[in-house]
């Protein structure tokens, strides 16, 4: 089912949805995929107090049957309190242009349903669903309605940006008619956009952007595909040069609503939060707090304009809200315990979009709203929507992207930390005895520390204990079959994430591999390593390797001796990562060590075949992923 959202909303996707096959990396052409799309045009029409009218008209063509099943249904959403909407043509054309066979979807087969409830708090976001008649491969499914947004953020403020990605576009018209001025920035790093600019014609602003060929960010016939948001061409209109003024209305509303008293629900939560002794402690009991007293209502509908919460009243009330509200919540108790804090908006998600998309104010670049607070000559930034506190350090899915802070003595554009390895440490020490039956007995600790065990303190409130001991063995074992499991007792009652130790016991009932010198165990690492050796020829696509983090890891097996004398020792360094592993013989056996330092979130398609990278990935696969170490019984 293709899904067309509202024409404001950012669009960012990092890959293909086919499956990756062997060789031949492209950029999808017209045959490699299910459909493309013949035309995107758009109009908006900007009144004078920001209010704006977009027709949006697509012509889908369908290439194969994959195409007809998914695109025989679309859906598209708005904001049926804040936005108007109608379809103005939706048919199904087939045949040839000069004998083309219209077939109009039937009013019966558009449905509009209430995917929210109206409230007070919350608007009424409603769904349209169009069914198309006779849809065959060869056909054209031509869509055309009107959105008509009557409540603006700010008062005469008009903002839109988005990206143009996810789908073949083989052409695509943009066009703009504005009553107040506008200011355009352009990303165009493929040079397949045209525009003059923003031309003043009378009283009235146009500006047009156009593509000068078709558009493609969907890869396939390649491993692991990723197409990083600074990739895909971005347009961003504003009716402000700048950031400077965005928020000169936003602000006193916001702070009105944080200089009201604290209802007793949020007067309680201060309390406990004065009983801690550190600054970061009371932080984080005002953070887990709220996350265990109020429910996250996870979304971010519109209410005045879209980016003023409810009153603290409302929320302390009703218990539960939105990022907004839990925000607003978390700032006014952070004040009320003497701290400096302000509330900030900032993309959430494991990619932000470009820095383009920030160049001028567009209120689409943020969809989540967080708190800044000061704190002893440092910035915390804290996100009252998740589940578990984590004051000493940013969670990955708001880290390295610009926050817009709603500061009253300077509001501006600040930045979220940059995430480094030694905020997500892992260490294991385990033991290995092999059995006469050939099992292996496994033993040791593991030790998750700063965001490494955000994960576990957040599964090990919520999960049944027997589900986490699972999770954990498996994961220790390479999800191998496994008996006898003991994992022993850590902390599962806090919603704050601590440094956890903990003990570990199983029986890995076969492992290795039998080989004419000796049983030879595996010492590959596809886990790390196999990220950075993914093909790198003619690739077109970047390589996404997760958060940067550490890790070492000890192996020590018992009663055993090592065959053989070839070099397992490994020490690579690299802009990406760092690579190292020591065996040693022990009194009691021979132990392995890994260490690992990964550096990099992503690495550019650009740089993959350099040769400093291919010698990289060449020592690599030697010494991480194409090792075993042979032993036999002392």
């Amino acid at each position: 089912m293709r899904t067309l959202g509202i024409f404001t909303s950012v669009l960012f996707v990092l890959g293909s949805i086919l499956k990756p096959l062997p060789a031949s990396a492209k950029l999808a052409g017209v045959a490699d995929l299910p459909y493309v799309v013949e035309l995107d045009k758009s109009e908006v029409r900007v009144e004078k107090d920001g209010r704006y009218r977009l027709i949006r008209e697509t012509l889908v063509r369908i290439v194969n049957d994959q195409g007809r099943e998914s695109q025989s249904v679309q859906t598209l959403s708005f904001n049926s309190r804040a936005q108007s909407f109608r379809v103005i043509e939706a048919a199904t054309l087939n045949g040839p242009p000069e004998k083309v066979i219209r077939t109009p979807v039937p009013k019966s087969d558009i449905e509009i349903k209430e995917v929210g409830e109206m409230s007070q708090a919350f608007d009424s976001i409603k769904q349209a669903s169009l069914s198309f008649p006779a849809v065959q491969i060869g056909s054209r499914l031509k869509l055309k309605y009107e959105i008509y947004n009557k409540e603006v953020a700010l008062k005469d403020f008009f903002s839109m940006g988005f990206s143009i990605s996810g789908e073949y576009i083989e052409r695509f018209q943009f066009s703009v008619q504005s009553q107040i001025p506008l200011f355009l920035a352009l990303h165009d790093p493929q040079k397949q956009l045209t525009s003059k600019g923003v031309v003043k014609k009378g009283s009235v602003y146009l500006l047009n952007v156009d593509s000068t060929s078709p558009i493609s960010t969907v890869i396939v016939q390649e491993e692991n595909p990723f197409f990083r948001t600074d990739r895909v061409p971005t347009v961003s209109i504003s009716s402000l040069p700048d950031w400077t003024s965005y928020a000169k209305e936003m602000i006193p509303v916001h702070e009105k609503l944080l200089f009201a008293p604290l209802p007793p629900a949020l007067k309680e939560i201060q309390k406990k939060a004065e009983l801690e002794k550190s600054a970061i402690d009371k932080i984080q009991r005002v953070a887990s707090s709220l996350a265990q007293e109020f429910r996250y209502f996870g979304d971010w509908r519109r209410r005045h304009g879209g980016y003023v919460p409810r009153s603290l009243a409302e929320i302390s009330t009703s218990r539960y809200g939105d990022c907004k509200d839990l925000s607003l919540a978390a700032t006014a108790i952070f004040r009320a315990l003497g701290f400096k804090s302000n509330l900030a908006w900032v993309f959430r998600g494991d990619l932000a979009p470009s820095e383009s998309a920030y160049k001028l104010p567009v209120d689409t670049s943020f969809n989540h709203a967080i708190s800044r607070v000061e704190v002893d000559g440092q910035v915390l930034w804290i996100d009252a929507t998740n589940p578990v506190a984590y004051a000493r350090g940013v969670f990955p899915d708001i880290a390295d992207r610009p926050a817009y802070v709603l500061d009253p003595q300077q509001a501006r554009l600040d930045r979220t930390p940059v995430l480094k390895p030694e905020g997500a440490i892992y260490k294991s020490k385990l033991n290995y005895e092999f059995q006469d039956d050939e099992s292996v007995k496994v033993s040791g600790e593991v030790t998750l520390a700063g965001r490494t065990a955000i994960s576990l303190t957040a599964r090990a409130f919520y999960a049944p204990v027997e589900q986490v001991n699972y999770d954990l063995i498996r994961a220790l074992s390479g999800n191998q079959k496994t008996s006898d499991t003991l994992v022993g007792d850590f902390d599962r009652g806090s919603r704050i994430v601590q440094d956890t130790t903990i003990p570990v016991k199983f029986t890995l009932a076969e492992t290795g591999l039998r080989t004419t010198a000796g049983l030879g165990f595996p010492l590959y690492r596809d886990d790390t390593a196999g990220r950075f050796l993914v093909e790198t020829k003619d690739r077109v696509s970047d390589i996404y390797l997760d958060t940067p983090g550490q890790s070492d890891t000890v192996m020590e097996f018992l009663n055993v001796k090592r065959v053989g004398s070839k070099s397992l020792e490994c020490d690579l360094k690299s802009e990406w990562a760092d690579f190292a592993r020591k065996v040693t013989g022990t009194a009691r056996g021979v132990e392995v060590r890994d260490t690992i330092v990964v550096r990099k979130s992503t690495i550019p398609f650009e740089v993959l075949n350099q040769s400093k990278f291919q010698a990289f990935q060449d020592q690599l696969r030697v010494c991480f992923n194409r090792a075993a170490l042979i032993i036999e019984k002392r």
